[in-house]
């Protein structure tokens, strides 16, 4: 009898054991995907001790996943705007969060936090505060950086050269450019040479043509009696632009001075970038678009792609019949963005009134 009391509450442990995972899963992962903004490996370690407290943990994982997000968003000159932020304004953006890798050892509390920002609040909020972020795109981006010793007249070709050695020592999660440098080859060497002394106006096609790469900067780095002046040539997305710094009293030879300056220019890289992808809010362009109800699988790939896309604000089916889905989306930017960014996902549209039908 004994025996059976005994398995019968291990079986009843097992059940409510079983019944408490799903349920703590099921919160746990609630909502991870396109209408959040999710930000991974927050990583927490603190003293466990008779002081210590779970919330305190968590309030410290929200902050930093709120720094990373801004970061991840927002240009430097905006994230300067609510860098201060209280936590509880932080928590409201809140959407869900997941523990991983939880740990007590050695009187040391560790764990891994993924946060998952609602994005539809989150675009709210820095519209209240008059700032559009970016969509977090990544990027392949080919940097060709050319250092000249101005007192010497010479160039400093790649391993000489100490922007380019340093360049990816140090990267950071919330960075959207991946950057490609070019290898050391004899050819390249002769074709900068042979280029000196126009070497400012250079369009360095031959060696961009190598990497298939349509994004560059080529970064010319004149170095003359610890002064240093730099002229970065941007293609990004067929737009150019040109940024000219100068830096006086440095010397490239100082380890401090130097990751300063890669640490600048990569702030400054990073905000052209997210410049090209503003989410400007404040424009709200209303567009009707159907689609053959028929098409079920054509279906679900477009309203996974409405959903994904950031510039749509929000979506709703206006009407269904046995020949239409239609759909009123809000855009924030213009016609013609929608209509490249749909066009690469495969939808190609006509317009009939005031109707854009997808074919």
């Amino acid at each position: 009898m004994f025996c059976k009391n005994q398995i019968f509450k291990n079986q009843i442990f097992y059940i409510i054991l079983i019944l408490s995972i799903i349920v703590i899963n099921s919160f746990a992962f609630k909502k991870v995907n396109a209408s959040n903004y999710n930000i991974e490996n927050i990583i927490i370690s603190e003293i466990f001790d008779k002081n210590f407290k779970k919330e305190d943990v968590f309030d410290k994982a929200f902050k930093l996943a709120f720094d990373e997000l801004i970061l991840t968003l927002l240009t430097s000159t905006d994230k300067k705007k609510i860098q201060n932020i209280d936590l509880f304004k932080i928590k409201r953006l809140i959407d869900s969060f997941v523990i991983e890798n939880e740990n007590f050892i050695n009187d040391y509390y560790s764990a891994n936090f993924v946060v998952n920002f609602d994005k539809t609040d989150t675009l709210k909020f820095f519209e209240s505060n008059n700032i559009f972020p970016s969509i977090p795109k990544k990027i392949d981006l080919l940097l060709i950086p050319i250092l000249i010793d101005k007192d010497r007249d010479t160039i400093k070709f790649f391993n000489e050269n100490l922007i380019y050695k340093n360049w990816k020592n140090k990267t950071e999660n919330h960075y959207l450019i991946n950057y490609i440098l070019p290898t050391d080859e004899i050819e390249d060497r002769e074709v900068i040479t042979r280029n000196f002394s126009n070497i400012e106006s250079f369009d360095f096609e031959d060696i961009i043509n190598k990497y298939n790469i349509s994004n560059n900067i080529i970064l010319i780095i004149n170095e003359n009696n610890n002064k240093v002046q730099i002229l970065s040539k941007i293609n990004i997305n067929n737009n150019n632009e040109i940024i000219n710094l100068t830096y006086e009293n440095l010397d490239l030879n100082n380890k401090k001075n130097l990751n300063k300056i890669i640490n600048n220019l990569k702030i400054k890289f990073e905000d052209t970038w997210k410049k090209y992808n503003i989410i400007n809010t404040s424009i709200k362009l209303p567009l009707s678009i159907s689609i053959n109800s028929k098409k079920n699988k054509r279906i679900k790939i477009f309203e996974k792609f409405i959903e994904s896309y950031d510039l749509i604000s929000s979506s709703k089916i206006l009407m269904f019949d046995n020949n239409y889905i239609s759909y009123k989306l809000i855009f924030n930017g213009s016609p013609k963005i929608f209509f490249e960014e749909a066009k690469k996902h495969g939808f190609f549209f006509k317009k009939e009134n005031q109707t854009w039908i997808v074919q």
